[in-house]
């Protein structure tokens, strides 16, 4: 790339910080084709017109028929109903009744995306120079329907759930949804002025009415709608998102007081001090040094780290990743209770900002049982639920400069056994969510601790952490919690 006059440079912008920074570029060799292609647009439009030709390019066939005919076929469901498949590093959908085959991608400061509507040998390329575009995804829908016009609205309802009287959102739609399989919660409620739809980990979605008594959900494309379902009295009911992976219905809350069993956030917190050790257990030590081994079960992955932490806030970790006997790469983390990094020997290191550095002031606190309610700007106990055969208290954290996490404390220990959170990021909307289940609980100097917890997320899959030892007040320098430079 260097050696080429006119090249491109990449950025990441910072929506934090409101900061542009030019990213240095990043040889990964290793695995070439996954971010060490370096094209045009010139380039790209030759392979767009090898590609809608079915393989044939200046009149001379590059690829067997038969060949190219399994490169484009569908070989996994992606999504469970199939509405969008996977073929042979293509991801395959359906537009307006059309096959839709697309595929994209990102590296430091770079993001680029091929889609094609073959039968229509319609086809184009995006290449930007900004980390995690979201343009894609957006430019897709625009593009066909700039060229092959949109597609038929749907036919009126003969009754619809919600008219939307003066283009207005009712007011009444305002609350909390529990998700189909009652463990968690959407919302809607006032964002900037405009009534929207509030998923963790996403973007909000103004709700704008359609004609068919729907509502679209801006700025999502129109295979994505809301439907109203009301009772008798014309009350909300629910809702119900219908989407290219199906339809799937929100029973609305009724109210927001807690029933009458539930403990109070603070009987609870008393509850939880107790169960890990209680308070003057958990005062009682200083610094806490970890080692683990973490298996990244579906990268074939495994790796092994320790982790530093000492009172009150301070946390690190050093950790080194191998895969087939050899060792791929080294990774190191911190925060000293002001600021953060996170660094890798395969990326630039990048400073926490934002909602990142706060979630990790969170983690960092090394009595984080004991301070629920500084920690965050709001705890409440919404309910009980099923966790796998034990039963769970639900507790929603609200963070206003933070991300909101939902925890689940049996009922039974009042030990945490599962986490659903978000991982934020400072230079696109994006929002990855993530599971983590505690298991294993031992007791180490009087305090109990999770020695396995599994971690699920669309990036990294199953991710598996094993603790091997654990020391107490073990001399832990200042010079932990620091920048450093990886080599491997």
């Amino acid at each position: 790339m260097e050696k080429v006059a006119d090249r491109s440079f990449g950025y990441n912008y910072n929506f934090d910080t409101k900061e542009t920074i030019r990213l240095p570029y990043r040889e990964i060799k290793q695995v070439a084709p996954a971010g060490s292609i370096n094209s045009s647009a010139n380039e790209m439009a030759e392979w767009l017109r090898f590609i809608l030709a079915g393989g044939v390019h200046n009149g001379r066939r590059l690829i067997s028929e038969a060949s190219f005919a399994e490169w484009m076929k569908p070989q996994m469901n992606v999504t469970p109903n199939g509405s969008v498949k996977y073929a042979l590093g293509w991801f395959v959908r359906d537009w307006n009744g059309m096959k839709v085959v697309e595929h994209g991608g990102n590296i430091d400061g770079f993001n680029a995306l091929v889609a094609m509507i073959p039968e229509k040998k319609l086809g184009f390329v995006m290449l930007t120079n900004v980390s995690g575009s979201s343009l894609g995804n957006e430019l897709m829908p625009i593009v066909w329907e700039n060229i092959l016009g949109k597609p038929e609205a749907d036919k009126p309802a003969d009754k619809p759930q919600q008219p939307a009287a003066g283009g207005a959102v009712p007011a009444d739609l305002v609350g909390k949804y529990l998700t189909p399989n009652g463990e968690g919660t959407i919302e809607i409620k006032e964002v900037e002025g405009k009534i929207s739809l509030v998923v963790p980990g996403q973007q909000p979605y103004a709700l704008a009415p359609k004609t068919d008594g729907k509502f679209a959900l801006t700025p999502l494309p129109d295979t994505f709608s809301m439907k109203v379902n009301r009772d008798a009295a014309n009350a909300v009911e629910s809702i119900t998102l219908d989407q290219p992976q199906g339809a799937f219905t929100f029973k609305r809350v009724k109210g927001d007081a807690a029933p009458a069993d539930l403990p109070s956030i603070d009987e609870l917190m008393a509850k939880v001090i107790e169960a890990y050790g209680g308070e003057a257990n958990l005062r009682k030590f200083k610094t806490r040094v970890t080692t683990a081994t973490v298996n990244f079960e579906n990268q074939g992955v495994t790796a092994t780290g320790i982790t530093w932490a000492k009172a009150p806030g301070m946390t690190a970790s050093e950790f080194t990743m191998t895969a087939a006997g050899k060792v791929i790469a080294k990774g190191y983390d911190f925060f000293d209770g002001k600021g953060g990094e996170e660094a890798y020997t395969f990326a630039p290191a990048e400073k926490l900002t934002g909602k990142r550095l706060e979630n990790a002031r969170i983690d960092a606190d090394f009595y984080a049982p004991l301070n629920w309610k500084t920690n965050y700007d709001k705890a409440t106990v919404l309910r009980k639920t099923k966790c796998g055969e034990d039963e769970c208290y639900v507790v929603e954290f609200d963070s206003e400069k933070g991300t909101k996490t939902t925890d689940f404390y049996s009922t039974k220990t009042n030990l945490l056994v599962r986490r659903d959170s978000v991982i934020p990021s400072s230079t696109s909307s994006q929002q990855i969510a993530i599971t983590t289940t505690f298991e294993d609980y031992r007791s180490v100097d009087g305090i109990m601790m999770p020695f396995r917890t599994v971690q699920n997320s669309p990036s990294n899959g199953r991710v598996v952490s094993q603790i091997r030892e654990v020391k107490h007040d073990a001399k832990v320098s200042d010079k932990v919690f620091k920048s450093r430079k990886l080599k491997f």
